[in-house]
């Protein structure tokens, strides 16, 4: 399957999220210019951190995922049932209407499904 590159100029959004009341994330949200997501980065506060790496890598992975067609409800759907700490509270995201999360990536989801799958 080929690859579908996003523009090296293209618009994107960031969002600063505290999951559990432990972990802060800074998520940037790349587009294509149809205003469709493109890229995801995530970026832990921890630097050196297990957590860190782990974000990091699955980012990279979620983008190419989509990046070759993946479908976007496919992808978050692999997330969107995570379970794991930190969890709970989340703030940063209220709104989209995500105040609490079972992990990082299930508030990801969360913000995802609210914005390009217009789910709350």
């Amino acid at each position: 399957m080929t690859r579908n590159l996003l523009p090296s100029r293209r618009t994107s959004w960031n969002l600063h999220l505290v999951v559990g009341g432990k972990q802060t994330v800074f998520l940037t949200f790349g587009e294509y210019p149809d205003g469709t997501l493109g890229e995801l980065f995530i970026i832990a506060n921890k630097r050196g951190s297990l957590v860190r790496a782990l974000l990091d890598a699955f980012a990279i992975q979620f983008s190419l995922g989509l990046q070759h067609g993946v479908p976007l409800e496919t992808a978050v759907a692999a997330m969107r049932d995570a379970d794991f700490l930190p969890q709970g509270c989340v703030s940063g995201a209220e709104d989209f209407g995500v105040t609490e999360a079972s992990s990082i990536l299930a508030a990801i989801a969360s913000v995802i499904d609210a914005t390009y799958l217009k789910r709350k």
